[in-house]
C-alpha cells in the first residue's frame, strides 16, 4: 500500500499517519491537492483514505466491517476540520472475495454496487460515509494492481498466471518479496520456471541472467549473515571446482589459507603437519 503511494507521487512522511487507540486501522493517507492519482492502482482515492487490510486468512464479516465503519465516523468526530465526508473515503482491501458483508449491506438496504463494470470494486454508502471495497483476486494482471496481486490466494489459477507475468517481465523484486511470502506455494511453482525460461530468446535470457546477478549482488551478503544454512544449501548444488571460479590466483591462495586456519580451529589437536588436502 505504502509503495503505491509512493509510485503516484505521495510523500511517505506527513501523507502516512497511524489513527490511534480505539481508532486504530491499518493506514491513513491524505493526498495531497496538487497530486494526481490518474492511471494508478488508487485513482478513486480522496482527500483523506482510511484503509483497512484484510488477508486471505482473516475474517471479514459484518462485526469487522461495522468497527471499520466505527472508525472512520470517529475520525471525523475528531478531525472534522480537515475533511468533510465528501472527502473522507473508507477504503477496505480484501485479498479475497468473501459475501458476508455483501449479504449484511444487503438486508440492511445500503447494498454495494460495482463500479464501472469492474468487479473488484464495489461501493456503497453506509450512513454519512462513502465504503470501497477492493477485491484483489479478481484484480486484472496489470502492473499497476501489481502489489495488491501479491497477496491473493496462492491456491488459484489467477495467482500462477500471475507468477508468469512476472517471471515474464523479469520482475525480480517482487517474485524474491512473493518467494518469502508464499514460500511454500512457490517452491511447488518453480519447475514451470523452466518452461518459461525456454521460451526466451538468448537477448532475454542474457537480460535476466543480468538481472539474477544483481539481485545476487545486492541481497547475498546479507543472506550469508542472517541465513548461512540457506547459503549452505545453494553451494552444496556447485562442484568444488564450480565454487572457486572467477576467482583469481591470489583469491584461491586467501580460500586456501582460510580453510587451513578453519581446519586447524576445528580440530585444535590433530598434528600441526597434517594437510588440509590429504
Amino acid at each position: 500500500m505504502t509503495k503505491l503511494a509512493l509510485d503516484a507521487g505521495l510523500d511517505s512522511g506527513p501523507t502516512e499517519l497511524q489513527i490511534q487507540r480505539s481508532t486504530l486501522a491499518d493506514l491513513l493517507l491524505i493526498v495531497p491537492a496538487l497530486i494526481s492519482l490518474v492511471g494508478t492502482a488508487i485513482d478513486f482515492f480522496r482527500k483523506v483514505n482510511i484503509i483497512e487490510f484484510k488477508s486471505d486468512t482473516d475474517r471479514f464479516d459484518k462485526e469487522a466491517f461495522s468497527t471499520q465503519v466505527g472508525r472512520v465516523n470517529i475520525w471525523y468526530g475528531r478531525n472534522s476540520k480537515i475533511a468533510d465526508f465528501a472527502d473522507i473515503l473508507n477504503v477496505i482491501i480484501l485479498a479475497r472475495y468473501q459475501p458476508e458483508v455483501f449479504d449484511f449491506a444487503q438486508e440492511r438496504n445500503c447494498p454495494f454496487e460495482m463500479v464501472n463494470g469492474q468487479d473488484w470494486l464495489w461501493t456503497s454508502r453506509q450512513g454519512l460515509q462513502d465504503v470501497v471495497i477492493v477485491i484483489c483476486e479478481r484484480l486484472p494482471i496489470e502492473p499497476r494492481y501489481f502489489d495488491w496481486l501479491l497477496f491473493i490466494p496462492a491456491k488459484s489459477e489467477k495467482w500462477e498466471r500471475f507468477v508468469d507475468s512476472l517471471l515474464e517481465q523479469r520482475d525480480w523484486e517482487r517474485l524474491l518479496f512473493l518467494k518469502m511470502l508464499r514460500s511454500k506455494e512457490f517452491a511447488m511453482f518453480l519447475p514451470d520456471i523452466d518452461e518459461v525460461l525456454a521460451q526466451y530468446s538468448p537477448e532475454q535470457l542474457e537480460k535476466a541472467q543480468e538481472d539474477w546477478a544483481w539481485v545476487t549482488e545486492r541481497w547475498l551478503p546479507k543472506t550469508i549473515k542472517t541465513r548461512p544454512a540457506l547459503i549452505q544449501q545453494v553451494l552444496g548444488s556447485l562442484l568444488p571446482e564450480e565454487r572457486v571460479v572467477g576467482l583469481t590466483p591470489e583469491e584461491e591462495m586467501a580460500v586456501v589459507k582460510l580453510l587451513l586456519e578453519k581446519q586447524r580451529t576445528d580440530n585444535p589437536d590433530k598434528d600441526k603437519n597434517s594437510n588440509l588436502f590429504i
